[in-house]
């Protein structure tokens, strides 16, 4: 693979099916109090239409939807939606069906099956360094209560970061709808303190007991993000001299 290839192979997203309870509830509140625009089709329709959510009701299995922008035909019957959002930019997808149509203050009101899973799509933008098994990098969560947790650096870049975790991981770092606190101990000595949000946690395919945290830096400040480049830059650098040895 050329170097360019690999470059480019950083930028691509990769779609994820998020089915734990706690994270869709956790993102769907987010697009619910963003107010970020649905884009909603039906198999049986050639329309595209817009909408917002209103509701999150996981406990009672559905979601409320705004009315739809156009209006739909009152011969068009809706019953599966596929709906999808950019949120942070991120973008989420899930399937629906229809369980009723209200009203409210004279605008419509779509009552929909609460989904069972949500197709997660993250697109890179950044170039994303991977950090080797020999090196070791400690990365450490900071949790409530005073707890703390450390892992080890898998990957970085100015838009965030991968990293191994031990499988008791606790739940509350799956909660992606807040901010953490987080330390990464580079090995020239810096320290970079930063707020991080949780994308996804899988397990490893490399390490035995344990799991992969991808996480995006929220507001990283202007020191940070120095750093961190330049540290970026230093692994990929070292990369591309090990691959010329070895080829």
């Amino acid at each position: 693979m050329s170097q360019r290839a690999a470059i480019a192979g950083n930028y691509q997203g990769k779609i994820e099916k998020i089915s734990d309870p706690t994270r869709m509830s956790g993102l769907l509140q987010r697009a619910m109090e963003s107010r970020v625009l649905l884009a909603v089709s039906a198999p049986n329709s050639t329309e595209a239409y817009n909408s917002a959510l209103l509701d999150v009701r996981p406990e009672r299995g559905y979601l409320e939807l705004d009315e739809f922008k156009p209006k739909p035909e009152p011969s068009q019957k809706l019953d599966k939606l596929h709906v999808s959002t950019r949120l942070n930019g991120v973008e989420i997808s899930f399937v629906t069906r229809v369980e009723s149509v209200g009203e409210r203050d004279g605008i419509a009101l779509y009552r929909v099956r609460y989904p069972t899973s949500l197709n997660y799509l993250q697109r890179r933008s950044h170039y994303r360094a991977r950090v080797g098994f020999a090196r070791t990098i400690p990365v450490t969560l900071y949790l409530e209560g005073g707890q703390s947790i450390v892992g080890h650096l898998r990957d970085i870049s100015v838009g965030g970061i991968g990293a191994s975790f031990p499988l008791d991981l606790p739940d509350s770092v799956a909660d992606s709808r807040f901010a953490q606190d987080c330390s990464i101990a580079l090995p020239t000595g810096e320290t970079i303190k930063c707020l991080i949000e949780v994308c996804f946690i899988n397990h490893s395919l490399q390490e035995d007991n344990a799991r992969i945290v991808g996480a995006r830096f929220v507001r990283l400040g202007p020191q940070e993000l120095g750093t961190v480049a330049r540290f970026v830059c230093a692994v990929d650098r070292e990369g591309m001299k090990h691959r010329q040895r070895h080829k």
